[in-house]
């Protein structure tokens, strides 16, 4: 197993060896991706989510929508169900209404990919 890298000199070679082919490139572009998470309140922001979306917003397939705790997640699990991923950032205060969402948007749209990230989802992973 190699080492961990470490430093950017390290890092720079792997991420350009990494970049897209051209068919991960048009299936990316084809498919519709949403980053998202629950806020406690509608003045905090996710920042992760933010920088994500900034980081990639050349593929048009990508979006970002913030949502409170306090939303209906009938209506939330409704609007995520019409993307093909769906990639959550999880936190202590919104894991519970994340995971009901998530099983609303499945029995909606069994289709859709649903993806967990963030300090959250490692914490207590049985």
């Amino acid at each position: 197993m190699d080492a961990p890298v470490r430093d950017r000199a390290q890092i720079d070679p792997i991420i350009n060896k990494a970049k897209p082919n051209l068919s991960t490139a048009v299936l990316c572009s084809l498919m519709k991706v949403l980053l998202t998470t629950f806020n406690a309140k509608y003045i905090h922001t996710n920042l992760a989510i933010r920088l994500l979306y900034q980081l990639n917003r050349e593929w048009p397939g990508l979006a970002w929508r913030e949502f409170t705790i306090n939303q209906d997640r009938d209506d939330i699990a409704r609007f995520c169900a019409d993307y093909d991923i769906v990639a959550f950032s999880c936190y202590i205060w919104n894991i519970t209404q994340t995971l009901d969402a998530a099983r609303k948007i499945k029995a909606i749209n069994p289709a859709t990919k649903i993806l967990l990230g963030g300090p959250e989802v490692s914490y207590d992973w049985q």
